[in-house]
Order: C-alpha cells, then sequence, then structure tokens
C-alpha cells in the first residue's frame, strides 16, 4: 500500500511524494524535475503502474514528519 501527496521540504519547495508508511519518496527523479501531483492524477492510468513498481522497490525517502503536506493539487 502506498499514498500519493504533494509536502515540502526544508528548502519550501513542493514537490509530490509517494508515502510508504512513515516515508516519504520524492517522485521527481523518476518522473521528472517538473512534475506536480496533478500531473499524476491527470495520466492516472499510467502514473499507478509506475508508483507501484516504485513502491515495490523502494526503500528510500525521507521520514515523513520532517515534511510540512501541503494541498495535493
Amino acid at each position: 500500500m502506498f499514498a500519493l501527496g504533494t509536502f515540502a521540504g526544508e528548502d519550501e519547495s513542493g514537490f509530490p511524494g509517494l508515502v510508504l508508511a512513515d516515508r516519504v519518496v520524492d517522485l521527481r527523479p523518476s518522473f521528472g524535475a517538473g512534475i506536480t501531483t496533478g500531473d499524476l492524477l491527470a495520466t492516472w492510468t499510467e502514473s499507478l503502474e509506475c508508483l507501484r513498481r516504485l513502491a515495490a522497490a523502494s526503500e528510500d525517502g525521507v521520514s515523513l514528519r520532517s515534511l510540512r503536506p501541503l494541498p495535493p493539487v
């Protein structure tokens, strides 16, 4: 299971993140620097397949507690 959200880190720039338990994986390296959560939702069929692969393979990410949630779209 995973969730999708938009977050800000220490530099306050927003990014789409894949939430895996208490970790968040920045999706920009996988989808491109300009990707937004709205873009992922707009192409959900294609995005979902990639997100599932990333969720199954990822052990990276930062602590969810270290990030500030932002409006998703």
